[in-house]
């Protein structure tokens, strides 16, 4: 029977020192993620900024382009024909 016990405590130290290893990991892995968030977050930042601008910007030679048409089509209507 003591050889059984002895057996169950070697068990269970392994299995207490196992949730230890493993939360102390976890509290590695978070703290890990709270420091890089920052810089996660101000690439992302830019990177969000970069693609509006670019949007913005397709979005205005678009306009361009569609005022350009009407601008053509208007001129088209308000030409005189000759006589």
């Amino acid at each position: 029977m003591t050889g059984e016990n002895q057996s169950a405590k070697v068990a269970a130290s392994r299995v207490l020192m196992d949730a230890l290893v493993e939360e102390h990991e976890e509290r590695d892995r978070t703290r890990e993620l709270d420091r890089m968030a920052p810089f996660v977050r101000a690439r992302l930042d830019k990177l969000i900024e970069r693609e509006a601008k670019a949007l913005t910007t397709e979005r205005t030679a678009e306009l361009e382009r569609e005022l350009a048409d009407v601008r053509a089509e208007l001129a088209e209507f308000t030409t005189v024909p000759a006589a």
